[in-house]
């Protein structure tokens, strides 16, 4: 029989946070009578494009995550390698896209974890990077450019899907110019999505 007692408090691979966070987006939506369909794409072309997954949303809006995998500090903080190639990349779609900070670890947290998942537009990111020498740096979750004093909840209103931090700031995932059409989508992403599945 396999144990699992020690791989449930480890600290999970990146695919774990990509599959917990698809779930739930996909849940909250179904919730709501409405279809959120994810996809993905390879390593090989997550290099030229900069994403991990996108969502779109038929008939409405796509926007794009990367998702990047927490390491926990000393000091019981999370923090997340930002790689400057990878955002410069990702920020060719602009406000569509957006990097997913997950701010948790345990297998447990499952049902959780879009409660302490931050998401945070590219040109945010891009902004805390210029002030940063070199290829890359480690974004803490004390940086003032969080909000993760209070969890961050995901919902859906008005046909639209938005990421409120607080009460008083509040990130929309979609811009007036977001992808509108599963025409759009197949350009994005490089394939007929009627000939594959999801």
């Amino acid at each position: 029989m396999y144990k699992h007692s020690g791989a449930l408090g480890m600290m999970p691979p990146e695919r774990y946070y990509e599959a917990c966070i698809t779930y739930h987006l996909v849940s909250q939506a179904r919730l709501l009578d409405r279809w959120l369909y994810p996809f993905s794409i390879s390593q090989l072309h997550e290099a030229e494009t900069g994403y991990d997954f996108g969502y779109f949303l038929p008939s409405e809006e796509t926007f794009l995550l990367q998702y990047k995998r927490p390491l926990l500090t000393g000091d019981g903080l999370y923090q997340w390698l930002i790689q400057k190639e990878q955002l410069c990349t990702l920020a060719q779609w602009g406000p569509i896209a957006y990097y997913a900070l997950p701010a948790f670890h345990l297998a447990t947290d499952w049902y959780v974890g879009l409660e302490y998942t931050s998401f945070l537009p590219v040109s945010v990111l891009l902004g805390w990077m210029t002030r940063r020498s070199g290829q890359q740096a480690l974004l803490r979750q004390d940086d003032p450019i969080l909000h993760l004093e209070r969890p961050v909840t995901a919902f859906f209103r008005s046909g639209l899907h938005c990421i409120q931090f607080q009460e008083e700031s509040a990130f929309s995932f979609f811009a007036p110019e977001a992808l509108r059409t599963l025409a759009d989508m197949e350009h994005l992403i490089g394939y007929r999505v009627r000939e594959e599945a999801f």
